[in-house]
């Protein structure tokens, strides 16, 4: 935390926060096989008689969507299985590189476009030496 004063006759303070938040983001979603659902029983169990059934809600639209919308997933869930072998995805790396490694990436890519261009044996040692600093330090 940093205290500033404004420029100028303003009466007012200025405090600046310097804060990191890390935060864990999980992917939950259910996979379904759709190419072994049942969709002739699906389509055979959704022929009722929404009129009467949503009728009931007949001034409210939210009522009448959350109603049909849960009938429709209630189906779902009866004649479309779920996948038992997904694996989810690895969790995402969330923690942001160092400025300094930053750096030493763009260092190495400069190095490698001139050895692209040039051929040059030094410069690939060189590049490789900013690889491995690169990698030891990540």
């Amino acid at each position: 935390m940093c205290y500033e004063s404004r420029l100028g006759k303003s009466d007012h303070s200025v405090l600046i926060f310097y804060c990191k938040l890390n935060t864990s983001k999980t992917n939950h979603t259910v996979k379904r096989v759709l190419s072994k659902g049942n969709y002739d029983g699906l389509r055979a169990s959704l022929k009722m008689d929404w009129i009467s059934m949503l009728h009931q809600h007949d001034s409210n639209v939210e009522a009448m969507w959350q109603l049909f919308k849960s009938e429709l997933e209630n189906k779902r869930d009866e004649y479309v299985p779920i996948a038992s072998n997904f694996n989810p995805k690895k969790e995402s790396w969330t923690r942001p590189l160092d400025i300094t490694v930053r750096q030493k990436i763009s260092h190495k890519h400069r190095l490698w476009k001139i050895y692209m261009r040039t051929r040059d044996p030094t410069v690939f040692k060189q590049c490789k030496s900013a690889r491995n600093a690169v990698c030891k330090d990540i």
